[in-house]
């Protein structure tokens, strides 16, 4: 069974960027106008550890910013700091957010000298037009010589994509998602694009110039986008920003409290749907699946489980646990096996 990693995070809003890329603004993000000093570091730090206490396999991460671009001084601060409750056995590791293009080999070193373990490049898209368009002022051939860079030093290598940008399209985003698979990360993030005040962006939009997402089309896209990392065994560690962080602006764009369950949800309904034509003259049925595919196969509210009874003419349809990483859909004594590798094919 995997450890579960307890994360204290901080946030550096914007520290470290040298770019404005259209789509951001951190400190509307994070609620923070100005950066962690030291002492609230430290205090937010203390404040987590009495939360977490008695719990193992803690880390501190820096997000917001990009830490490795920061001034050197102030970034061997900040992890000094930390490397005093890493040594108390407080804190087990540092994580850390950053641009392809503020790495190198004596980053890497200072950074491995510092205890930090894993490493997330913003990398957004892998089509050099659409970083261009979105003013995010870094090559492919970055992140392609940043990921092998920080795999061959030993680091954990997550890597964030964005979906819907400026300039882009499914199919683009599709191709950016093939491409950091390639690279073989431990775990990538995936973020759909909020048009976000005071931005570009807004601008854009404004104007008529950008057209966003709704929640349907990027369900469509997730859809097709997870599928490429869950068949690779890749780690899919967040799909949007949390919802509680801006659930009461009036932001634009694909926002759903749940938006992880939903794309999973479509894509076991897309596989279940595969097979009903089997299921003539059938009126019970059942389903096998772990606990947490289960909720993925009931759907968001059970709208999985009730279109399947309205629309199917199921007399009773039942959720069962079984400890397996496909399913199997029962019918009268008749099994049908569904592999994992069926469920998340292309």
């Amino acid at each position: 069974m995997t450890k579960r990693n307890y994360i204290i995070p901080i946030f550096i809003p914007h520290m470290g960027c040298k770019n404005n890329c259209v789509f951001c603004n951190q400190r509307f993000i994070t609620k923070n106008l100005n950066p962690m000093t030291l002492e609230d570091v430290d205090l937010n730090i203390r404040t987590n550890l009495d939360f977490l206490k008695d719990k193992n396999n803690i880390e501190v991460a820096f997000y917001g910013g990009s830490f490795t671009g920061i001034n050197k001084k102030d970034m061997i601060n900040y992890l000094e700091l930390v490397n005093e409750y890493i040594n108390k056995n407080l804190i087990n590791s540092i994580r850390l957010s950053t641009r392809a293009d503020y790495i190198d080999g004596e980053i890497l070193n200072t950074l491995k000298k510092y205890k930090v373990k894993t490493i997330e490049l913003g990398v957004q898209s892998m089509l050099q037009d659409v970083l261009d368009k979105n003013m995010r002022g870094q090559k492919i051939e970055d992140v392609l010589n940043s990921s092998i860079l920080i795999k061959n030093y030993g680091f954990k290598l997550g890597l964030q994509m964005m979906t819907g940008m400026y300039y882009s399209n499914k199919e683009k985003d599709l191709y950016t998602a093939e491409a950091i698979a390639m690279l073989k990360p431990d775990f990538v993030r995936i973020y759909p694009t909020l048009v976000l005040p005071e931005t570009y962006l807004k601008k854009l939009y404004d104007q008529g110039l950008y057209r966003v997402m709704n929640l349907y089309e990027c369900i469509d896209s997730l859809n097709q986008i997870v599928k490429v990392f869950e068949s690779r065994n890749i780690p899919i560690a967040r799909i949007g920003l949390p919802y509680e962080i801006n659930e009461n602006d009036n932001l634009i764009g694909p926002r759903h409290p749940s938006l992880r369950e939903l794309v999973y949800s479509n894509i076991y309904l897309e596989i279940i749907e595969k097979y009903l034509d089997d299921f003539s003259n059938v009126k019970d049925i059942k389903i096998y699946a772990s606990n947490k595919n289960l909720s993925y196969i009931v759907g968001y509210r059970c709208q999985n489980k009730k279109k399947l009874i309205k629309e199917y003419k199921f007399f009773n349809i039942s959720f069962k646990y079984k400890d397996i990483e496909g399913m199997i859909i029962e019918k009268d004594s008749q099994m049908i096996n569904i592999s994992r590798e069926e469920i998340f094919k292309r």
